[in-house]
């Protein structure tokens, strides 16, 4: 009696900490960025589009455009983006199609600030910041921040020769 009481505690006791552990891996975009920003307040955003086909080399992805949000455009990007629900995987982003950077600052000190930035790279299906991230609830991050850029109608500079 008593080791079936054992094997029992033992069993819950092994998928409680399961169901921790997997809650512990999803989050949101904006939980992301805020973790990091930490009170910082956002300063402006790069977003580099990279080459749609297969790259020559894979593991440099081409950049072909660029645009910069301000602060106000880079606020209302942001906050489209923040609902994206996000699970961490083992897998690796290897062909991103935009990344996603982020120029905040920080005060450090009273009356010193630090400036800083973070990046996301992005394709259909993942975000990769401090690690890789699958998108949740069939929002496809790509079209999410075409459809956002597409409302700030912004301009591209064509980073290809």
């Amino acid at each position: 009696m008593k080791q079936n009481i054992l094997i029992i505690t033992a069993i819950i006791g092994v998928l409680g900490l399961y169901i921790f552990i997997q809650t512990q891996k999803h989050t949101t975009f904006g939980e992301k960025v805020q973790d990091q920003l930490d009170g910082g307040e956002v300063l402006g955003i790069i977003v580099t589009k990279f080459e749609e086909d297969e790259p020559e080399y894979p593991r440099y992805p081409d950049r072909v455009a660029e645009t910069t949000l301000k602060k106000e455009g880079a606020q209302t990007f942001l906050e489209g983006l923040e609902s994206i629900r996000l699970k961490e995987v083992d897998n690796l982003l290897d062909h991103p199609k935009y990344r996603i950077t982020i120029s905040y600052e920080v005060e450090v000190q009273e009356r010193h600030t630090q400036h800083k930035t973070m990046s996301f790279s992005l394709n259909e299906d993942l975000v990769q910041h401090d690690g890789t991230y699958e998108s949740k609830e069939d929002i496809n991050p790509v079209q999410l921040v075409e459809e956002l850029l597409e409302e700030q109608d912004v301009e591209w500079e064509n980073l290809r020769n």
